[in-house]
């Protein structure tokens, strides 16, 4: 018997683990779920790359726009 559990033997819990390791039932969620979190990773991987490259995109574009833009005369 184990300590602080009643009625509980040794051959049931053996009988459990064998189930356990014998069902294939959640097989499919496993692997479904280790894809995910390869997609997530990967995404997550290369949204820093894609952030870098649009970041010095949208600055080429900004000074690109800055040097167009001619003030005004002041009015007499």
């Amino acid at each position: 018997m184990i300590a602080g559990v009643r009625g509980v033997s040794w051959r049931a819990i053996r009988a459990a683990g064998g189930r356990l390791v014998c069902d294939e039932s959640g097989q499919d969620q496993i692997e479904y779920a280790l894809l995910t979190s390869a997609v997530v990773f990967a995404g997550i991987a290369g949204f820093d790359a894609i952030r870098t490259s649009l970041g010095a995109a949208y600055r080429v574009w900004e000074s690109a726009i800055n040097g167009l833009w001619e003030s005004p005369a002041p009015p007499s």
